[in-house]
C-alpha cells in the first residue's frame, strides 16, 4: 500500500526459464496417464499437461508471474479459438484442483487434447 512511500519494491515470483526439458517424453508421461483410464490418473495428467504448456510458454520467454498472466500475454500467439480452448482447458484444471467440482471425463480428455493441440502449435511435442 504505501511501498512507494519507502521505496520497497514488490517481491516478484520469478520463476527460472526451464532448460533441457523433454518436452517429447514429458507428454509421453501424460498419455500414458490417460491410457490407464481412471478418474485419479485422467486429473493428474490434466495437472501434468498444464503444467507442461506453463514450461512451454516460460520456455519461449512469454511474460508472466502465473499461469494466467502467461496466457494473457500469449495471446497473439494464437488464432481466437484455440485462445479460447486454451482459457477453457486451463480453467478446468483450475476447478479440479481449487472447487473440487465433479468433471467428466470426456471434459478432462478434451482438454488434454487442447493442451496437446497446443504444444504441437508451439513445436515442443
Amino acid at each position: 500500500m504505501f511501498m512507494w512511500l519507502f521505496n520497497i519494491k514488490k517481491k516478484t515470483r520469478t520463476q527460472p526459464i526451464p532448460q533441457n526439458v523433454d518436452f517429447k517424453i514429458k507428454w509421453q508421461e501424460v498419455e500414458e496417464l490417460v491410457k490407464l483410464k481412471k478418474d485419479s490418473t485422467l486429473k493428474q495428467a490434466l495437472i501434468e499437461a498444464d503444467k507442461l504448456l506453463d514450461l512451454g510458454l516460460r520456455t519461449k520467454r512469454i511474460k508472466g508471474e502465473t499461469m494466467g498472466e502467461r496466457l494473457k500475454s500469449s495471446r497473439n500467439l494464437f488464432d481466437k479459438n484455440l485462445y479460447n480452448e486454451i482459457w477453457q482447458a486451463h480453467k478446468l484444471r483450475n476447478r479440479l484442483v481449487h472447487e473440487h467440482d465433479e468433471i467428466l471425463s470426456f471434459q478432462i480428455e478434451k482438454a488434454i487434447s487442447t493442451f496437446k493441440k497446443v504444444l504441437n502449435y508451439l513445436n515442443l511435442i
